[in-house]
């Protein structure tokens, strides 16, 4: 995943801050746009994250909004249903009623009808005998005319009994008509209370996936905001590395500077100091050869008188002479000689010491099996600019070829790789801030990854020749010497 490199790249800087004597600057700025274009990029996908949950957001709340139109819809239809079945119950009742009255007028029609019936059948009957007779008597007469009213009566009670049959069925018809109509409503309704209940539970399913998915990209964000954190920290750090290295290449400027206007002096002194040396010794010569004069001179006096006095008298002076000229000479040689090692011995200090501490706690393990300090931590002096320089760390040499090197105490690997100018690199992160930086490695253990738990002792890798060892405490140096066992 991409916020392992971006931890990865945290420590390697902060480990290459710590140890790297001559940092590249052009490289960090390279490290710095690049990790400028990551940071551009992790906001592009935030931003895009962001947009897809605000986008999923809204259809979640379209759709929770969907479901509550379409459970009122179905509350309603609920009631419509309800409402339609009473109207059938409350219909069907009706027409129960009318049955039972068109029933009743059944009867009394076929109660009518037999009456009829036998109102034409005794009518005829008396209308037969009464033909027969001569003369009718007057209670025949009126019986005639009581069956003709009986018959009309009975005939009007019939046509009035069928108009309300045929009210009632008619009724009936409208009734069934009606029952029937609000039947196929209900079966209409009730389809569709089914269909809306599936439609909600499709629109259930389809927000509880849509959660999902908001979970998923909720956590996609936590993770790019991780990643967003650590690479702001990582470039707060690149742009105080890059301060910093801009600072000790000035500094380095600044003894390369120096240096040289040391060497101009001290190459200035020397040809100073030669042209007094040959002052001095012209001047010894001059000297001698003016005494040389005078002591010729002298003896040449005396040989007038005796010849062999001053032969005599010339070399003791001439013996003399010269051991004064060589005693000038040897003096101003010596002198000459003082002067160029107090001038040559100078040095100006011009580095800045880094923050250091003494370690408190037990002793650790030791890197190597066996080992000789070849270089010890602190100041030494470059050969070559004659510069005092502060020493980090210790480098041990080791007392045979192709040596393990074991992790000093326990803790866990950030950072396992190669590194430009100083080989394979191995840090350590310990309790207590403390993390130990092991160089110059020819070897990296295959097991040694980054977030590797190792104990102490642990064989981290190998050197052919040359371990270079730092420890630091809370971005204080400590001289590994203090930390780990003497060998």
């Amino acid at each position: 995943m991409k916020q392992y490199r971006f931890y990865i790249l945290l420590f390697f800087y902060g480990f290459f801050y710590i140890c790297a004597k001559n940092p590249d600057l052009n490289e960090i700025n390279k490290n710095i746009q690049k990790n400028e274009v990551q940071k551009s990029n992790i906001d592009k996908q935030r931003a895009n994250l962001n947009l897809k949950l605000s986008t999923l957001g809204q259809n979640i709340s379209n759709n929770i909004k969907n479901i509550k139109q379409l459970d009122s819809e179905i509350q309603k239809l609920s009631k419509n249903i309800e409402d339609n079945k009473d109207q059938n119950r409350s219909q069907e009742a009706k027409l129960q009623t009318l049955q039972n009255q068109l029933a009743i007028l059944n009867e009394s029609l076929q109660s009518s009808q037999t009456h009829l019936s036998s109102l034409i059948l005794q009518y005829t009957t008396i209308a037969y005998v009464l033909d027969d007779e001569e003369t009718l008597s007057m209670d025949d007469i009126v019986s005639r005319e009581v069956f003709k009213i009986l018959k009309k009566q009975t005939i009007n009670d019939i046509k009035n009994i069928e108009r309300q049959q045929g009210a009632i069925q008619k009724q009936i018809n409208e009734t069934n008509s009606s029952i029937k109509e609000v039947t196929q409503i209900i079966t209409t309704q009730e389809t569709r209370h089914q269909d809306l209940q599936a439609m909600i539970a499709k629109q259930k399913i389809l927000v509880d996936n849509m959660r999902n998915e908001v979970q998923v990209y909720n956590q996609r964000l936590k993770a790019i905001d991780t990643q967003k954190k650590e690479l702001d920290k990582l470039l707060g750090q690149l742009n105080i590395l890059k301060k910093n290295t801009q600072e000790e290449i000035r500094k380095k400027q600044e003894q390369e500077r120096l240096a040289k206007l040391e060497k101009e002096r001290l190459a200035k002194l020397e040809q100073e100091r030669k042209k007094k040396l040959e002052q001095e010794r012209k001047k010894a010569e001059l000297a001698k050869a003016e005494a040389e004069k005078k002591a010729k001179a002298e003896a040449e006096k005396i040989a007038k008188t005796d010849t062999k006095k001053a032969e005599q008298f010339l070399g003791q002076q001439n013996k003399a002479i010269k051991q004064k000229y060589e005693a000038a000479i040897s003096s101003t040689d010596a002198t000459s000689a003082i002067n160029s090692f107090e001038d040559l011995k100078r040095v100006d200090s011009v580095y800045q010491k880094p923050e250091t501490a003494r370690y408190a706690g037990k002793r650790a393990g030791s890197p190597l099996d066996s080992y000789i300090i070849e270089q010890a931590f602190g100041d030494y002096i470059d050969p070559a600019y004659k510069i005092k320089i502060f020493n980090n760390g210790v480098v041990l040499k080791s007392a045979k070829e192709d040596s393990k090197v074991y992790n000093i105490m326990d803790g866990k690997v950030i950072y396992a790789q190669e590194m430009a100018g100083l080989k394979k690199v191995v840090v350590i992160e310990h309790a207590n801030s403390m993390h130990s930086i092991y160089s110059m490695l020819d070897k990296i253990a295959p097991t040694l990854k980054k977030g590797f738990v190792v104990k102490r002792g642990y064989v981290i890798g190998r050197i052919a020749d040359r371990l270079n060892l730092e420890i630091v405490q809370s971005g204080k140096h400590i001289n590994p010497i203090e930390v780990i066992a003497k060998k």
